[in-house]
């Protein structure tokens, strides 16, 4: 008893629709091929494209460059840090409470002084509980 084979469609949907989502499916997709064959060629053709643009003949990452030498940038960034280093020294130093470039907060004629600053501790009351400590309760 052998059984009837499938449809070549229906061989070719599920063999697009088993591929990995990737560049081989995309291109299946793409060209719908009519035949098994046809959809498996597509599909092993753009795998090999994709491997070979990627890494090359030889299978190894391809270089970016084709034997250019690169630049030396050390003295570039030896300019950049002694301009951000005179930048630095350039920059405006300003008083936190007024704005004024004469003076930093510390010294700020209009901070409040220590001293009328009210403390965090409230003061504590000394005639509280005296009379019972001294034993003078009347």
């Amino acid at each position: 008893m052998q059984l009837d084979p499938l449809p070549e469609q229906v061989r070719v949907t599920i063999f697009m629709e088993g591929l990995r989502t990737g560049i081989a499916r995309t291109e299946v997709f793409r060209v719908h091929p009519s035949t098994f064959e046809e959809a498996v060629d597509i599909a092993l053709n753009a795998e090999f494209n994709f491997k070979a643009a990627r890494y090359g003949t030889h299978g190894h990452a391809q270089r970016s460059f084709d034997g250019a030498e690169p630049m030396d940038l050390s003295h570039a960034e030896e300019e950049e840090r002694a301009l951000l280093a005179v930048e630095q020294q350039r920059k405006i130093r300003r008083c936190y409470m007024c704005g004024s470039t004469k003076h930093l907060r510390p010294q700020c004629p209009l901070r409040k002084p220590l001293q009328s600053r009210p403390s965090r501790n409230p003061p504590s009351n000394p005639k509280v509980g005296t009379e019972r400590e001294n034993g003078n309760s009347q």
